[in-house]
């Protein structure tokens, strides 16, 4: 299959539908079977089931708890800028789902024995730490103001090796920060829309990558990889969009067990249109919402195929751009959908078990 450098170059259909494996085309969840066919060999994929109802946030302290389904909710971290925060006693209320607790969600990442997503808060920008069963992935890494941050963030936490280091986009709020997550960590492959882009943010991530012998690849749609026992599945871009980067962001749908995560990058609705249009399984429990809320991202058509029972957007305080937009805020209420905001909350932080997700906020 052509990658999105050469379709650059190709004579392009109005919507051009990928050769996508017949697994995750169809609005069919992943199997087994695709999984075990990737390179890296991931774990055992579930089909979804129907997202749960809606938490309901509660005050717990300075933090606010949510905890989804039947699972308890775990308590949130103590702000702190650098260091790793405390460890409770089981009296406060350690316990979490599947015996995790909030030792091993600040901790290392040999602690982290099920599946939990860190959505940092990078003010107007993005990032998230995934980690699965001893293995981590950062998906974006904020603005080049964040790359303390972010080294800070995965150091404490014990992260010397990613799987993966994904930049959805060349945008600098998505790709500042990765440089200096690469001079921390060792990583297996790096992955962005685009493999050339003329700014120093994305000239440092380039050069970062190369020192450790690295060339940054542009995943195909349909393309999987494992994490842990989670698997990856790419679901865009499909097809060039020179004018707007925004719709050339690469959206990564991930899988564990009864549960699935849909990261979006930037993608507005041009690009949500051509992902629908190829039968790609969306239907997720978490969205991280396009585009930090813009109302030209998370329409209604896609919102109604992912149908999520919750979803985070990542936004600065006040931000110059209005993020997150009420027409976008209104579509999230009309689906049901939890909205969860780092502007609100700080660091956002989600768990699974498999079929439970408990969600909290890091001040």
């Amino acid at each position: 299959m052509l990658s999105l450098n050469e379709r650059r170059n190709a004579v392009l259909p109005e919507r051009l539908t990928p050769d996508i494996p017949a697994a995750v085309a169809q609005n069919q969840a992943p199997s087994a079977d695709s999984a075990q066919a990737s390179a890296l060999s991931p774990g055992t994929v579930a089909q979804e089931v129907p997202a749960p109802e809606p938490p309901v946030p509660e005050l717990q302290g300075e933090a606010i708890v949510m905890t989804a389904a039947a699972a308890p909710g775990i308590p949130a971290e103590q702000p702190s800028e650098y260091t790793a925060p405390s460890v409770p006693t089981t009296a406060q209320g350690a316990d979490g789902p599947e015996g995790l607790n909030r030792a091993e969600a600040a901790g290392s990442l040999q602690q982290i024995s099920g599946f939990q997503i860190d959505f940092i808060n990078v003010g107007q920008g993005d990032a998230a730490l995934v980690r699965c069963a001893g293995e981590a992935m950062l998906i974006d890494g904020g603005g080049a103001e964040d790359a303390q941050l972010i080294y800070a963030y995965l150091e404490r936490r014990g992260i010397t090796h990613l799987k993966a280091v994904v930049a959805t986009h060349p945008h600098e709020d998505h790709v500042g920060g990765l440089a200096a997550a690469l001079h921390l960590a060792r990583a297996d492959a790096v992955y962005c829309s685009c493999s050339e882009y003329d700014t120093k943010a994305f000239n440092d991530f380039k050069h970062a990558a190369s020192a450790q012998g690295l060339e940054i690849r542009v995943p195909s749609p349909g393309e999987q990889f494992g994490l842990g026992n989670a698997v990856c599945t790419v679901l865009g871009p499909i097809s060039p969009h020179p004018e707007n980067l925004n719709n050339e962001s690469i959206v990564l749908r991930i899988e564990y067990g009864n549960t699935g995560f849909l990261f979006t990058g930037d993608a507005e609705r041009e690009e949500e249109l051509e992902i629908l249009d190829t039968g790609f399984w969306l239907s997720s429990s978490v969205l991280k919402v396009g585009h930090h809320g813009s109302s030209d991202a998370t329409s209604y058509v896609f919102l109604d195929r992912v149908h999520p029972a919750y979803a985070v957007i990542s936004c600065g305080a006040a931000n110059e751009f209005g993020h997150p937009h009420e027409e976008t805020l209104s579509r999230l209420r009309d689906c049901g959908t939890a909205v969860y905001r780092t502007d609100e909350l700080g660091s956002i932080l989600c768990a699974s078990d498999g079929t439970n997700i408990s969600i909290w906020a890091e001040p």
